[in-house]
């Protein structure tokens, strides 16, 4: 399946007053449709809207996905500093 057509449909979707965006509306209006807790929403709204102008725009979405790779890579030297001090505590470091 193709990614940019997923997005796309699920964009539709949300988009529940028809404007072409995402708005915090829309997220409300999500909410109450779908009965889901008020806490999930409120994250969403709070990462999705970076720039806190009551929309969800490109320019937010690009800032969100940035962060995500910023904190994967971050979690990935993390697990390989763990690695390393294990082999280094299982095995003795280089001698």
């Amino acid at each position: 399946m193709d990614f940019s057509e997923t997005i796309a449909d699920a964009k539709v979707k949300a988009d529940t007053n028809g404007d072409g965006r995402l708005s915090v509306e829309d997220l409300d209006s999500l909410e109450q449709e779908h009965d889901v807790d008020s806490g999930v929403f409120d994250n969403l709204r709070d990462m999705a809207d970076a720039n806190d102008d009551g929309k969800i725009d490109f320019e937010d979405v690009k800032n969100g996905l940035e962060d995500f790779g910023d904190m994967m890579s971050d979690a990935g030297q993390h697990i390989g500093n763990t690695v390393d001090d294990m082999r280094d505590r299982m095995f003795g470091g280089d001698k």
